[in-house]
């Protein structure tokens, strides 16, 4: 196998897997989303059945960025200030539910983006571009001048493999 084989597997593999793993995370959270709605629905109060979801949904909500720490003003005839809803999930206060709703649609739009993004062209280029920067924000290196020093000397490199291809 040549090397510009081996590269267009990889990519293709890459590709592959952040379609497919966007695609489950989307169904994912529309069936939580479901569950969710079922549960708005239902006037038992006495019904958890949601609170067992909690930790996927939080999972579900850090990884379409939305913060785990957010919280609610409410304000009712026996008290006001703030309330977290990531704890209170089967709280009925129309805040809480009004969060829920709101914070479901913003994770699916989340990741009907993601999926889109793959077919995106425009996307890749921009990952390829700064491919060591996205690297570098991962492991959280803290120092921009680094991480951007580190950049342009993976686009000199770049422009030098190419170059040194062309003209061979």
């Amino acid at each position: 196998m040549s090397k510009l084989t081996l590269i267009i597997i990889f990519f293709l593999i890459i590709w592959l897997y952040k379609l497919s793993y966007n695609i489950y995370l989307f169904i994912r959270t529309k069936l939580l989303y479901k569950k969710y709605q079922i549960f708005e629905q239902n006037t038992d109060t006495e019904n958890f059945d949601i609170v067992s979801s909690l930790p996927e949904i939080k999972e579900l909500f850090i990884k379409a960025n939305i913060p785990d720490d957010l919280k609610v003003p409410f304000d009712n005839i026996m008290a006001s200030g703030t309330i977290q809803p990531l704890l209170n999930i089967n709280n009925t206060m129309p805040e809480i539910r009004r969060f829920y709703n709101l914070r479901f649609t913003e994770a699916l739009g989340y990741f009907k983006k993601n999926i889109c993004d793959t077919f995106n062209p425009f996307y890749w280029i921009e990952f390829f571009i700064y491919f060591p920067q996205k690297v570098l924000n991962y492991v959280d290196v803290v120092n921009n001048i680094f991480v951007k020093l580190i950049n342009i000397a993976y686009w000199f490199g770049i422009v030098y493999l190419i170059c040194n291809n062309l003209f061979k």
